[in-house]
């Protein structure tokens, strides 16, 4: 499977429909480096992640770098109530929001960015260097450690950067036929069409054989990947109703990340993203160590 979009590719241009923090920005200026952060309002790890990213912006300023806040995914009935819930939850998140903030409704920024790259989940950073390529993609607390190096030319030709591209892309060819199948049960479903429903259904259980087999695969990996594919394939369980497997397989990902050989505060960082996972799964407050998450308010 062949991402359109990935490292090394150009940017697309940014397509969206309204600007609710900063002035408008349609083209990336050669010599600056950006950082898109894609976010939701429905996802538990976005605010936190969205300071996150104001904060690198502050502090890598003075050498132009430049955080740009896109808003792409909102479920809403109609563009106006998606505008004001991102609205709302921005002013809760960064009340004096120094970075840029665009939201897009017509679905141009996913096609051209997520859906071209294969990634699904949010938040996601993608980074853009000073010649217009984009050098990362993957989520935003990982970019403590790679935007140093992408800042000293270090990251580029790295093997660190290859091997971060072959994992994203490899859990790609999980996800993205998962989301397929899901987006044809829910159509099915919206129009009524049950034996198409039906057929996609039997479908997902071949598909669940072919995770396990997956999971026997995991072994071979090292612990922060392992806890990536764990988490990938327990979105697969959550969303197919055997909301148990996903559970358990979450905490075994709390246990690679627990011992894997990382800086304490991206082991906290990951922690906390599968934590969230797991409160949202198992509706209540879950901890592990010192480390508690509540559930996810109800709207």
């Amino acid at each position: 499977m062949t991402p359109g979009l990935g490292i090394e590719t150009p940017a697309p241009s940014i397509k969206v429909q309204h600007w609710l923090r900063g002035d408008p920005l349609f083209n990336f200026q050669l010599g600056k480096i950006y950082i898109l952060g894609f976010v939701s309002t429905a996802c538990s790890g976005c605010g936190p992640a969205l300071v996150r990213l104001a904060q690198l912006q502050e502090q890598y300023r003075d050498i132009g770098i430049e955080v740009i806040g896109i808003a792409a995914n909102e479920q809403a009935a109609t563009a106006d109530g998606a505008l004001a819930q991102v609205d709302v939850w921005v002013t809760k998140w960064l009340p004096d929001a120094n970075i840029r903030i665009g939201f897009d409704y017509s679905g141009e920024m996913d096609k051209h960015w997520k859906k071209a790259s294969l990634t699904f989940p949010v938040p996601q950073a993608y980074v853009v260097d000073r010649d217009g390529s984009i050098v990362f993609i993957g989520p935003p607390h990982l970019l403590k450690e790679v935007l140093p190096k992408v800042i000293d030319g270090r990251w580029r030709t790295s093997a660190e950067a290859k091997n971060a591209e072959e994992e994203r892309i490899a859990k790609a060819e999980i996800d993205a036929p998962k989301r397929a199948l899901f987006d044809r049960i829910k159509a099915a479903t919206e129009i009524e069409d049950w034996k198409t429903a039906l057929s996609a259904i039997e479908e997902g259980i071949k598909g669940r054989e072919l995770t396990e087999r997956i999971l026997r695969l995991c072994p071979q990996h090292d612990a922060p990947s392992r806890s990536y594919s764990y988490l990938t394939i327990a979105s697969y369980y959550h969303e197919s109703g055997d909301n148990d497997r996903a559970v358990d397989l979450i905490e075994q990902a709390l246990k690679f990340v627990d011992v894997a050989s990382l800086p304490d505060v991206e082991k906290n960082e990951r922690m906390v993203h599968l934590l969230h996972t797991l409160a949202e799964y198992k509706g209540e407050q879950v901890c592990y160590g010192e480390i508690c998450v509540p559930p996810p308010k109800q709207s």
